[in-house]
């Protein structure tokens, strides 16, 4: 349990270290709240706020943060947890709600603070995603040896998102270390996104921090046989999938951060990179929800 605890911590730190110096102007002003937040059955729920860099440069001071939380309309309490200040030099700090939360309830939050306009947020928690059926094998793909393992995901009526992570268990010489592997996706339709362009185009198809998403819109019968091929290594001794169910704005908000990772065309002034989504009115950040299962150790 602890290691999952972990990996939620991870999972969200990543997310905000990459959207902390956001600039923009709204409402008339030149800065705006910036909250993350990722409700899940599975852990506690941290709220993180921090504030965006003015276009002048200067870091707005965030005092007096109020804010209304709610699950399914009922008032919730929270407390403080902790203020840190990252490289950026922009405070973040976090609270964490005194309640937990469990599938199709709904999470809404009301941030302000001194000098920033009320930010709002609304999401419900999805349904647990039921357990796929994993196995691993071994093949040979263009010259190379590959790990493949096969999970055989069911797929409910209606629209759905979700997301993949693999964890390999590696032999780092005198300790057994856990890292998150990555994804040979052009054996995979669903998780090749080479609809646009491909790599004569330079164009790229990578996932952010390892983070597989997709939605169920190539997914034509009830199930469906997930391809996840890794390079073969000999000192990855196992492997964990963790199977994701998560909210459509979790999904449209990993999915900008990766096409503006993969736009290469962007960096040379040939085409214009895309800003992250959001769904914090008048703020900047998300409020994405998901659940989670995974798998066991599989050799």
């Amino acid at each position: 349990m602890m290691k999952k605890y972990i990996f939620q911590a991870v999972l969200l730190l990543s997310l905000i270290s990459c959207e902390d110096q956001i600039s923009i102007k709204s409402s008339g002003q030149d800065h705006c709240l910036v909250v993350y937040c990722f409700p899940s059955p599975e852990d506690s729920i941290d709220i993180k706020i921090s504030t965006s860099q003015s276009i002048d440069g200067k870091i707005p001071e965030l005092n007096n943060i109020r804010m209304v939380c709610r699950i399914n309309g009922k008032d919730v309490p929270y407390h403080f947890v902790k203020e840190e200040i990252p490289s950026s030099k922009i405070p973040i700090e976090t609270y964490r709600l005194e309640e937990k939360v469990s599938q199709g309830d709904t999470v809404r939050i009301e941030t302000s603070a001194t000098g920033f306009s009320t930010v709002t947020a609304t999401v419900s928690i999805p349904d647990n995603p039921e357990q796929p059926d994993f196995s691993l094998d071994t093949l040979f793909l263009k010259g190379d040896w590959y790990t493949q393992i096969r999970c055989l995901m069911k797929d409910p009526p209606g629209e759905d998102y979700y997301a993949i992570k693999v964890q390999g268990l590696e032999d780092d010489d005198d300790s057994l270390v856990i890292r998150t592997e990555a994804i040979e996706t052009t054996g995979e339709p669903i998780l090749n996104n080479y609809n646009t362009g491909n790599d004569g185009f330079n164009t790229s198809n990578d996932f952010y921090h390892n983070f597989y998403i997709f939605d169920d819109t190539g997914i034509t019968d009830s199930q469906y046989t997930l391809h996840l091929n890794m390079p073969e290594r000999d000192y990855i001794k196992s492997y964990k999938v963790q199977f994701f169910h998560i909210s459509r704005e979790f999904y449209k908000y990993m999915k900008s951060l990766n096409n503006i990772n993969n736009n290469d065309f962007g960096n040379y002034g040939m085409s214009l990179i895309r800003p992250t989504y959001t769904n914090i009115q008048n703020g900047a950040g998300i409020l994405g929800a998901y659940s989670m299962t995974e798998s066991k150790w599989l050799k």
